[in-house]
C-alpha cells in the first residue's frame, strides 16, 4: 500500500500503512487497511485471491485505494513538462494559477 500511494503521488514523502483489525486469511475475504501520505488517510481495500488455501506459503492479494492523494508538487512538474520554456510551446506565457495547497485528498 505504501508502494501502490507513492506511485500514484509521483512524488517523495513520509509514508505509513496498516490494518486495523488485520488482514482475514481467507479466500475472497475483503479487509480494511489505512495507508498515509504525509498524514493524509488513504483507505484501502485488501482482497484475499479467491484460489487461496489455509497454510498457503504464498498469499495472492489485491489493493484498491478508495481515495487518492493529488500532491501540489506533481502538478507543478506536470505543468512545467507541458508549458515550460523548454516545452516549445508558444502559449505558455498565458498559463497561470493560483497556489495549489501541498497536498489534497479526492473523494
Amino acid at each position: 500500500m505504501r508502494e501502490t500511494t507513492l506511485a500514484g503521488t509521483k512524488v517523495p514523502g513520509r509514508t505509513s500503512a496498516e490494518c486495523p483489525d488485520g488482514v482475514t486469511l481467507k479466500a475472497g475475504a475483503i479487509s480494511q487497511c489505512v495507508a498515509t501520505y504525509e498524514g493524509a488517510e488513504i483507505p484501502y481495500e485488501v482482497k484475499i485471491s479467491d484460489s487461496y488455501t489455509k497454510g498457503s506459503t504464498i498469499t495472492s492479494h489485491t489493493t484498491e485505494a478508495q481515495k487518492g492523494v493529488l500532491v501540489a508538487k506533481f502538478v507543478y512538474n506536470a505543468l512545467y513538462e507541458s508549458y515550460g520554456a523548454g516545452s516549445g510551446r508558444t502559449d505558455a506565457s498565458k498559463l497561470a494559477c493560483d497556489e495549489i495547497p501541498s497536498r489534497r485528498r479526492s473523494n
